[in-house]
């Protein structure tokens, strides 16, 4: 693996979702007789969408209206991502809510080797993967991931060091999905490997060794590597 290209990685999953906005990010805004609510969409981040023309103003936030068939949803600059934050019609709440809630209502896509390498990474579409297991590795991934900003949580993860992939052999595997409306998509943070026979995440590429540079990552349990391992066979 290059190593310009391998440590522009670490930066990506140290900083993607990280960077920029206020903090400033309140659950509900009141403006008048109506209420708009963001949290309805988890741990996703905002993806793909089109604005109106309609703005609103509350309290120093301007909402930009998303032209969406289903719900009344709105966009505002802030929050800790620099995707923003989606807020809801109270009105709309709860049916998004049970929408964005919905695993049938994502598609599941898998990328296959570097994604800045065009002409040997791809992304595949997982049709009949199942869902139970690949929302367990999202999970899994959420909790295991490098946090630049809590050393407690970094102390309590399981690590194990490698050997670094070479990606001339070894596949560089990322997981992720996307809602349907295209509206919302999760971290694409989170680089993985099946080595020895094992599916293993990414928690850093070291490179302070200079020549025994080594790949620091976690074990994802048994029974979702075994799924991964023997689904992933006919796509390596």
């Amino acid at each position: 693996m290059k190593k310009v290209l391998a440590l522009s990685l670490v930066l990506l999953m140290t900083l993607t979702g990280c960077v920029g906005l206020s903090p400033d990010n309140p659950e509900t805004l009141t403006l008048g007789e109506n209420r708009y609510k963001t949290g309805f969409y988890g741990t996703m981040f905002p993806n793909k969408y089109e604005l109106s023309d309609e703005k609103l103003e509350v309290d120093g936030i301007v909402l930009n209206r998303i032209n969406h068939e289903s719900f009344k949803l709105y966009h505002a600059d802030i929050g800790s991502y620099t995707e923003g934050t989606i807020y809801c019609s109270e009105k709309d709440y709860e049916s998004a809510l049970s929408f964005y809630n919905d695993a049938e209502n994502y598609s599941y896509y898998c990328i296959l080797g570097v994604d800045s390498d065009t002409q040997n990474a791809k992304t595949i579409k997982l049709t009949d993967v199942d869902i139970t297991k690949f929302n367990a590795l999202l999970d899994f991934a959420d909790q295991s991931n490098y946090d630049p900003f809590d050393k407690k949580h970094n102390a309590k993860i399981e690590k194990v060091e490698l050997p670094m992939p070479d990606d001339t052999k070894d596949t560089r595997l990322v997981f992720y999905k996307q809602s349907k409306d295209d509206l919302f998509v999760s971290s694409t943070g989170t680089d993985y490997y099946i080595i020895g026979g094992h599916l293993y995440a990414v928690y850093q590429y070291d490179f302070e060794h200079g020549e025994y540079e080594k790949l620091i990552a976690v074990k994802v349990p048994d029974e979702i590597s075994t799924y991964f391992v023997e689904y992933m066979k006919s796509y390596l």
